[in-house]
């Protein structure tokens, strides 16, 4: 049990410094929902687990894995958010929208810990893996495609995030003067 823990801990741990780094370089808003899109790949495809190997050693060692990579890839999330909250919040707002945004992320610790048991009670241990997964994979596809590249919903790809970000690192020489 400690080992099951530990291993997630030392792959978020491993994380908090490169998600730092390259939150700060490709932005948080980058890191983010590219990162949840990888762990909820990887908690979707857990309930696949126990078809991979009748080895139960082999399966141990798999379940250590995913969960090792599990933290890797949710050791962004705070280096992200800190990277984004600094660039795209400003001062006055910070104490308030990272309450919130914490607070919403611990809400979803809970939820999950709620709906998980009550999926499992009623159905099997694979379905709140699954659903987690799959709802994590949603939003990330969303952020991805409709926010930091702007298809569909933003009918102008000068309005995307990623558009957003090219122009506030090159700032023109209009917009840095005062008038």
């Amino acid at each position: 049990e400690g080992l099951v823990m530990g291993i997630f801990f030392w792959g978020y741990m491993l994380t908090q410094f490169a998600g730092g780094y390259l939150s700060d370089m490709l932005g948080g808003e980058v890191m983010i929902p590219v990162t949840t899109y990888a762990w909820g790949c990887i908690t979707a495809i857990f309930v696949l687990l126990p078809f991979a190997s009748s080895q139960r050693d082999v399966l141990f060692h798999l379940f250590l894995l995913s969960r090792f990579l599990l933290g890797i890839f949710q050791g962004f999330f705070y280096p992200g958010m800190a990277s984004l909250m600094a660039k795209r919040v400003q001062t006055s707002e910070r104490q308030f929208t990272y309450a919130f945004i914490t607070s919403g992320s611990h809400a979803g610790t809970l939820f999950c810990g709620f709906a998980g048991s009550f999926l499992t009670e009623m159905y099997s241990w694979r379905i709140p893996f699954f659903f987690i997964g799959s709802v994590s994979l949603v939003w990330a596809t969303f952020v991805i495609q409709y926010l930091l590249f702007g298809t569909t919903f933003n009918r102008n790809p000068d309005r995307s995030i990623m558009s957003l970000l090219r122009l506030s690192s090159n700032p023109s020489p209009d917009s840095t003067s005062k008038t």
